[in-house]
């Protein structure tokens, strides 16, 4: 009896170790089966991809002008606010101006009074001359009758004398023209400026377009004048036609060219996009407020009716290649150590042992995540072109995104149902690589 208890238990004990350890024991379908976790799947495809330089900035009118003081002032009337169209050549402040005209006037009558003294000169100009030319036909007369014999050379040197001091006084009297003239255009200039300065208090429109700034109100004075233009009184802009101003990095800015097209994404218009194209690109390097070097590069949007206001803050990607072949989900390819791969990945064509890291996908085969070395291209917002490695119809794992950093191979995995209808990669392509969104202030 006894005997046939230990029997008992001794098969009990070797029934356990089978069940536990049947595994290991080289029994399959014995071991308790390990509980799959579920993730997202995507067959990857062939496809396009668009390489890009991504970039913030701030949108700007194309056409935009900041009226300032050009005449010290009070502000008489603002005839316009904020958002009003104006027309070209319309009014829009009126200064004071009544300092200016008196001194208009006194300029206009200092203009008459030298007027009048250059014709009182010219006019003497023209006695002298004549004395002038009565003198040399005297001195010729009496010239010919000393030759005769006729008159003393007394009287000859009288003659002579007299057609000298003749000339004189004409010289005299042209420098006396010459500084009346210069003085008149004196004048027309003191009376020309003024009127200039009288201009200047009545503040019109340069161009057609919109009122987007109004800094004054009326009663306040403003200065400035023509050579130094003073307090900033408004800006108009053509708000028809916009642009952004792109903070390109260094690092990127051989690889942008003008007429690329770019696609804008407005930080206060997050459902809608916008494209453009590359109009300007700096050739002066500038420092942003971040103390990065970046070359301020212009690109001007297709606005389609829309419009924007001056200033808001955006971010671009400027197209600069196109590529194709096999993409997946720019999340879907990790780095992973050499230490946590499988020994096989020694020998991969894809692995830099140099570096003690690889680029991996992990794929969905039989219930069992499968890491898969492979070599990363150009990449946009969302996905990655993948030039070695796999191949069009792998179920490559692509979330959850905590998940792919845990994952190793040969973990069981279950591909969610939901996952190959709307995988991970159909989220907003605003979200993108980490570090593409966000300006730099």
């Amino acid at each position: 009896m006894r005997l046939a208890i230990i029997a008992l238990i001794l098969i009990v004990l070797g029934g356990l170790s089978v069940l536990f350890f049947g595994k290991d024991l080289g029994i399959p379908g014995l071991a308790t089966k390990t509980k799959a976790t579920a993730v997202r799947v995507e067959v990857v495809e062939e496809g396009d991809l668009v390489e890009s330089v991504s970039a913030p900035g701030w949108i700007e009118p194309v056409l935009q002008v900041a009226l300032s003081a050009e005449v010290s002032a009070k502000v008489i009337e603002v005839l316009i606010d904020e958002g009003d169209a104006v027309t070209e050549g319309q009014l829009l402040i009126r200064l004071d101006d009544r300092e200016l005209q008196a001194d208009l006037k006194a300029a206009q009558a200092r203009r008459e009074g030298t007027q009048y003294g250059l014709n009182r000169e010219e006019t003497s100009l023209e006695a002298r001359r004549r004395d002038l030319n009565f003198s040399q036909k005297e001195v010729e007369r009496v010239r010919a009758l000393f030759q005769s014999g006729d008159v003393s050379e007394r009287e000859l040197e009288q003659a002579e004398s007299t057609f000298a001091n003749a000339k004189t006084t004409v010289d005299t009297a042209l420098i006396s023209v010459s500084s009346a003239e210069t003085n008149l255009v004196s004048a027309d200039a003191d009376v020309g400026r003024l009127e200039a300065l009288i201009d200047n208090t009545r503040v019109t429109a340069p161009i057609d377009g919109t009122i987007i700034m109004v800094a004054i109100d009326p009663g306040e004075v403003v200065t400035g004048s023509v050579n130094n233009p003073g307090t900033i009184m408004l800006k108009v802009a053509d708000l028809n036609r916009m642009l952004m101003k792109a903070e390109v990095p260094e690092s990127d800015v051989s690889k942008v060219k003008e007429e690329k097209a770019a696609k804008i994404f407005v930080n206060a218009y997050e459902d809608e996009d916008f494209v453009g194209t590359v109009t300007q690109v700096a050739l002066e390097r500038t420092r942003a407020d971040d103390g990065n070097n970046i070359f301020l590069t212009e690109i001007e949007l297709e606005l389609l009716g829309r419009r924007l206001r001056s200033g808001l803050l955006s971010n671009t990607e400027i197209e600069i290649a196109a590529h194709r072949g096999v993409k997946v989900p720019y999340q879907a390819v990790l780095t992973k150590s050499l230490d946590e791969l499988p020994e096989e990945f020694q020998d991969s064509p894809e692995v830099d042992k140099k570096k003690g890291r690889c680029p991996v996908v992990f794929i969905e085969k039989d219930g069992v995540a499968k890491a898969v070395a492979v070599r990363p291209g150009a990449s946009d917002l969302t996905h990655r072109i993948v030039e070695s490695g796999i191949v069009a119809g792998d179920r490559v794992i692509t979330g959850p995104y905590k998940l792919l950093e845990t994952i190793k191979d040969g973990d069981a995995v279950e591909a969610s149902t939901e996952a190959l209808t709307r995988p991970e990669s159909q989220a907003s392509s605003r979200s993108g690589p980490p570090g593409r969104r966000g300006r730099r202030w």
